[in-house]
């Protein structure tokens, strides 16, 4: 974020004839929030640039002029005037889960691709996980998510999973947290079934734990394509669920079935009131 910030910024110096020196002066950096602003950029977007300038200035022990009394004033106008976005995206419910699960096979080009999938998808919606946590952005063996599951992170028990998660998003750190995940009700979604199913026939490769059968990892961009593909496949629209429709899922389910805030945090390894945005219970 502070790279491309950086990046940005130079881009609209350059674009507006502004000469680029170090450190940056207080004129420019009320112009480049300004012209953020008047661009349609989310507050968190100017806030997060804005830090991405001061970082920077503190790395060089120059004069940070972001932290300038105006600065902070116009940050904190742009959220006083600008509403964050709603997020459209809608959850997944455990019937929705099922019926994609169902369809897998008309979709994938092998069996081995359709209990690659059910595992995945069953497991990205009981764990709560991010798509970063479970795939991969390429498959260059250079590029490998920090976070994506190792598949010797996981532990398989009769009655439920426990997996390992060494980093992600909010433990950048890596401290890690183990996740236990309980067998479910509806054995057709169950990841304590659907994950033995696929690990029996995947080959054995070291790295991610989702891979495909020539061993090269599961890929975002192959998650997302295989969920639009199956909800189409079902009729239903695609155009407001993505990867993290599962995440949001599992959170609602939760809310509606009643567990607590503090239960509904801890599953969903959230740090702060953001789970809320998550819970898309009926009004």
């Amino acid at each position: 974020m502070y790279t491309r910030a950086l990046n940005f910024f130079n881009s609209f110096r350059k674009d507006i004839g502004l000469a680029n020196v170090w450190p940056v002066s207080l004129h420019d950096i009320v112009a480049f929030i300004a012209y953020m602003y008047k661009s349609g950029f989310a507050h968190s977007t100017i806030n997060s640039y804005t830090s991405g300038l001061s970082f920077y200035n503190k790395l060089n022990d120059y004069e940070d002029y972001t932290q300038k009394f105006i600065v902070r004033k116009m940050i904190d106008g742009v959220k006083r005037t600008r509403s964050p976005q709603m997020d459209t995206r809608l959850p997944i419910s455990r019937e929705l889960l099922g019926r994609i699960l169902s369809i897998l096979s008309c979709i994938c080009s092998s069996a081995y691709e359709v209990r690659l999938f059910k595992a995945v998808f069953s497991l990205a919606f009981h764990g709560l996980f991010r798509v970063g946590e479970l795939t991969v952005q390429t498959m260059s063996n250079t590029c490998y998510s920090n976070h994506a599951l190792n598949v010797n992170d996981v532990q398989i028990y009769k009655t439920y999973l426990e997996i390992h998660l060494v980093s992600s998003k909010t433990d950048q750190f890596g401290r890690g947290v183990t996740i236990h995940i309980p067998e479910q009700l509806d054995k057709c979604i169950c990841p304590v079934v659907l994950l033995p199913c696929y690990l029996r026939d995947r080959p054995v490769v070291e790295g991610p734990l989702f891979c495909h059968f020539d061993g090269k990892p599961l890929t975002k961009y192959q998650f997302s394509a295989i969920l639009k593909k199956s909800l189409h496949a079902l009729g239903i629209d695609n155009a407001r669920w993505s990867s993290h429709s599962f995440r949001i899922g599992m959170a609602t389910a939760c809310a509606i079935e009643g567990l607590s805030d503090e239960k509904i945090k801890s599953l969903g390894r959230w740090k702060s009131g953001a789970y809320l945005r998550y819970i898309r219970t009926p009004v």
